[in-house]
């Protein structure tokens, strides 16, 4: 129960990261998934601003009692153990927020979900950038402090370059639509001159170089 609560304050902090940058990659009106929903922040926003259609899955029975209500629906599961709950539902969107970075095999994960994907559907990822300016001077001062929430939360199993990102999409069979990034702090200018420096998270949507057929 404390490992559910503190992971649930987490998200909420994170919430106001999502509602900032990830909007802008979802079209209005589209059925979504949210993976790792939290307690359903970001789907709240997008079934109210967008007029989208949003289920949610996360591994916190605590977060899915709040999404619960404010989601289509919401089903506790453990991504990379768990039978999938809307087995019989496609999506136009499958969102991965900051979620991949805690998967002990984020590929077989994103390979699995690319299933619940309808004929023209999309992924939209988001991971933390571990060549983040901030973490390369720690580095050079020897240091790797793990933290609370951010690019070393003490959560993530996994850190991820630019280049080491797509990588991962190439071996899921994943290409890029389109790419952006969101600033560690305010200096958005300069984010997109130097975004491998100085972008706090990469987003990304992603579509299947073979659709499923089905």
């Amino acid at each position: 129960m404390g490992m559910a609560v503190d992971y649930d304050q987490k998200q909420m902090r994170y919430a106001q990261f999502y509602n900032a940058y990830v909007p802008a990659y979802i079209p209005a009106g589209k059925t979504v998934l949210d993976v790792g929903c939290s307690a359903g922040q970001l789907g709240k926003l997008l079934r109210e601003e967008k007029g989208c259609t949003v289920y949610g899955v996360d591994i916190s029975p605590e977060a899915v009692r709040s999404a619960a209500g404010v989601l289509q629906a919401a089903e506790v599961m453990d991504v990379e153990r768990d039978p999938f709950p809307f087995a019989d539902h496609r999506f136009q969107v499958v969102l991965f927020v900051d979620v991949l970075e805690h998967l002990f095999n984020p590929e077989e994960v994103l390979k699995k979900f690319q299933n619940y994907l309808t004929p023209d559907g999309v992924m939209v990822v988001s991971i933390p950038n571990v060549a983040n300016i901030s973490i390369r001077l720690r580095l050079l001062m020897g240091r790797w402090d793990y933290t609370t929430s951010g690019i070393l939360d003490e959560g993530h199993v996994r850190f991820y370059t630019l280049k080491t990102m797509r990588a991962l999409f190439h071996a899921c069979g994943l290409e890029i639509e389109e790419q952006g990034s969101a600033p560690r702090y305010r200096c958005k200018r300069l984010t997109r001159w130097w975004p491998t420096l100085l972008a706090n998270q990469f987003i990304f949507v992603l579509q299947p170089m073979v659709r499923t057929l089905g």
